[in-house]
């Protein structure tokens, strides 16, 4: 193999992108094994962290969740770069104001490692999968509009059947997405599906902190606006469509269409 294809395969590896086999089905995907760089528009959320928010979000536990929940749903999810951009560059405007210097935390003393903003969640997101930025907006979606444990129980059924779903189309196709199979067949417990969701909390205290007219302009508009209502009784499939159509939606706004 040439030198360019090594690169190329380290490359598809590294994205879980790699289509597997029935014999190689065994093969386990590392989410902690390669850090994927966040686009520049997010680059001021990261410098306002504190470190160990940052660690957090880079290597720790948050990193993990969002590299799982991004794989597992990749596929289902339409691609959102205009929209992730734009997201990144008012993300790190909202928080510019709110970062604080070395000398600054120092005087939080114990609670030096939580003062300042947190978007622990969403800096995880901009690490990791393109698509864990949709699943880092599902989860401010759901934080907004339900409490924690109701959030968290949508998040464990959708997270189950989805996993349910990957396997039964391996079983089906004998191929599958390396990454994706991985993420169906490791554990995400409901507690830290449940920190996941405490952190995009977190992330909309901030952001409403800061936009506090700009939200209640919103809100008042959203208020009188008449969309239509996905009438389903089952959870996975109701949320899953309006999911993907709020995406489609946000990214035609953001493109002016």
């Amino acid at each position: 193999m040439s030198r360019g294809g090594t690169k190329d395969a380290r490359n598809t590896i590294a994205s879980g992108s790699l289509e597997l086999a029935p014999a190689h089905a065994n093969l386990n995907f590392d989410f902690t094994l390669w850090k994927i760089a966040a686009p520049k528009e997010f680059e001021g959320v990261g410098s306002a962290l504190s470190t160990s928010r940052r660690d957090n979000a880079e290597r720790g536990m948050l990193h993990t969740i969002a590299r799982k929940l991004g794989a597992l749903f990749e596929r289902k999810l339409p691609l959102t770069p205009s929209l992730t951009r734009a997201y990144g560059t008012r993300a790190s405007e909202i928080v510019q104001g709110l970062s604080i210097d070395g000398r600054g935390r120092k005087s939080y003393g114990v609670f030096a490692g939580r003062a300042g903003a947190d978007a622990t969640s969403l800096w995880a997101a901009a690490n990791s999968r393109t698509s864990a930025f949709a699943v880092h907006l599902l989860a401010c979606t759901l934080a907004r509009i339900r409490a924690a444990p109701e959030a968290t129980s949508i998040w464990v059924e959708i997270v189950k059947r989805r996993k349910e779903e990957v396997v039964a189309e391996f079983d089906k196709s004998d191929t599958a997405h390396l990454a994706t199979l991985s993420a169906a067949r490791q554990d995400l417990p409901r507690a830290q599906i449940a920190e996941w969701d405490d952190s995009a909390r977190a992330w909309l205290r901030v952001a409403d902190g800061v936009k506090k007219k700009q939200q209640k302009q919103l809100m008042l508009i959203v208020d009188n606006v008449q969309l239509p209502v996905i009438w389903k009784t089952d959870t996975y499939g109701s949320v899953m469509e309006a999911w993907s159509n709020a995406l489609t939606q946000v990214v035609a706004w953001v493109q002016g269409i």
